[in-house]
């Protein structure tokens, strides 16, 4: 026989957690083969500490209320076929980050990938209160970032201690607020990454790049702004470690209704090879080079008479 006491501890078990499940607000946009990143957590179940189950699915803008199973944390075969082939290939992944999140990840965004997302947290039986599921839209654009240098070459010779100066401008076809980035960067001869050597960020802040930091103090490097999208680098004294291939990237960002800002697109322009000759001076006798080693010249004069002095780039004589 049921007590009044007992039917009491059977609804209290029922009703004591309010679960509360969010999910990383929309109308998030993303370009056409970028990544598409969409956060879900929840609250309130009795167990913090053990992990939930979700389930993702979507509904395309043609038919918004028919929504596909696309991955869960619980059932590897949750999703449809169109999504399994996907999942394997492992474009598509439902990552857990804690007990009580996940991340929804699309590597490679498609067009057909644009819709309303829903996120589920699997609810218990003893559970009867709460928000389970959210939802989320997703708006899939196309990339219209472009950048362009202001020189026509794909080669600059320059001498140490010479001046460099090249343009960059970008441009969008967004209509979303987007702000744009620059980095220009150096790939040293011998060096399999290009790294830095001064970018403008979204807040339009400037920051010299790593081993650029003491010329842009003295004024060596600079950047400034001729139009609305387009920027001169300035490097007033080029060295011998300035030669590579140099080139400017163009990024494109978004903020998101979290008020989070995001890169949706990125671009580099052409990149052009700068050599730079080593300066020659007069050291007493000698000519020495800008590494410091002594240099051999050999002068001749008609076919008769050859001297050779210490002095110049490699030996040779006329015979």
């Amino acid at each position: 026989r049921t007590t009044p006491l007992s039917i009491s501890a059977i609804i209290f078990t029922f009703f004591k957690a309010d679960v509360n499940t969010e999910i990383q607000p929309g109308p998030l946009y993303r370009v056409v083969g970028s990544r598409l990143s969409i956060s879900c957590s929840t609250s309130g179940f009795p167990n913090e500490n053990s992990d939930k189950d979700f389930k993702f699915y979507m509904a395309s803008p043609a038919r918004p209320t028919h929504f596909l199973n696309i991955i869960s944390t619980e059932d590897p075969d949750f999703g449809y076929a169109r999504f399994l082939r996907r999942i394997e290939a492992g474009d598509i992944s439902l990552t857990r980050v804690g007990p009580n999140s996940v991340i929804f990840e699309i590597k490679n965004l498609r067009k057909e990938d644009e819709g309303e997302y829903e996120c589920s947290a699997v609810k218990p039986r003893s559970i009867l209160n709460g928000v389970f599921s959210v939802k989320a839209v997703v708006k899939v654009i196309d990339n219209s970032l472009s950048v362009t240098s202001g020189e026509s070459v794909t080669s600059l010779p320059r001498n140490e201690g010479e001046a460099l100066t090249l343009t960059c401008q970008a441009s969008t076809n967004t209509i979303q607020h987007v702000h744009l980035s620059f980095i220009w960067y150096l790939r040293k001869v011998g060096a399999k990454e290009a790294k830095p050597i001064i970018s403008l960020d979204k807040d339009f802040t400037l920051t010299p790049g790593q081993g650029f930091e003491q010329r842009y103090r003295e004024e060596a490097i600079r950047l400034d702004k001729l139009g609305d999208a387009e920027y001169r680098l300035q490097m007033t004294k080029l060295e011998l470690s300035d030669q590579g291939q140099i080139y400017c990237q163009a990024q494109e960002w978004i903020q998101d209704p979290d008020r989070s800002w995001y890169k949706i697109a990125e671009k580099d322009a052409e990149e052009i090879t700068l050599t730079v000759k080593p300066k020659v001076k007069l050291d007493g006798e000698h000519l020495i080079s800008a590494s410091g080693l002594p240099l051999v010249l050999a002068v001749c004069l008609g076919l008769l008479s050859c001297w050779k002095f210490n002095v110049c780039f490699r030996p040779f004589c006329c015979l």
